[in-house]
């Protein structure tokens, strides 16, 4: 919610680690703060992404998820 509140007029630009993050998670939390995607949203990792393996709890790795947001209209 700080962040709609701050958030006068433009974008946002969220980075969250996939899975230590579940996305149905980080989708909830927009729709309960009143933020949107600005755009169009591809879930599924590019096939030449970057991950670790640097934590093993996380068996096909930990990718970074970049999302632009915008207020609700």
């Amino acid at each position: 919610l700080e962040f709609k509140r701050l958030l006068k007029e433009g974008l946002l630009v969220a980075t969250i680690d996939y899975p230590y993050l579940d996305l149905e998670r980080f989708n909830h939390m927009l729709k309960v703060s009143g933020l949107m995607y600005a755009g169009a949203v591809n879930f599924e990792p590019p096939g030449n992404a970057l991950t670790t393996d640097l934590f093993p709890e996380f068996s096909g790795g930990l990718y970074s998820f970049r999302a632009l947001l915008k207020k609700m209209s």
